[in-house]
């Protein structure tokens, strides 16, 4: 990541989060097979089809600027499987993953162009 190396980081921590509640961050193998496999589990696992409460409006004590026109309530459980944060070692100024990792941003109610993510450094003294 050009962050470490502008930021001259020998050593330390690197936590990765996203900002949105219908996304997640994973570390896996970027593979295409691996990807559409991926999404398959998912889909099998939280249905887009079923009935979740968040999705009902009646319910809802407040309604976001788009009232939630699209029912994404399966994105949101998805994404607690996933998780939202990773926190890897950075050694010798690279971040240390395993040969075939990668650091997966993965969208579960898009795509949107606004998605953010947060990244914090902690340098080892």
């Amino acid at each position: 990541m050009d962050i470490i190396s502008k930021g001259k980081i020998k050593n330390g921590l690197i936590n990765i989060r996203t900002l949105h509640t219908t996304t997640a961050i994973t570390i896996n193998e970027n593979e295409s097979g691996l990807m559409k496999d991926l999404i398959i589990f998912l889909k099998k696992l939280v249905s887009k089809h079923a009935y979740y409460n968040h999705d009902d409006l009646r319910k809802r004590k407040y309604e976001p600027e788009d009232a939630y026109k699209r029912k994404n309530g399966f994105s949101h459980i998805q994404s607690l499987l996933l998780g939202t944060t990773v926190t890897l070692p950075i050694i010798k100024e690279k971040i240390n993953l395993g040969q075939w990792q990668s650091i997966l941003f993965v969208e579960l109610d898009g795509p949107r162009k606004d998605r953010k993510i947060q990244v914090t450094i902690l340098e080892a003294s």
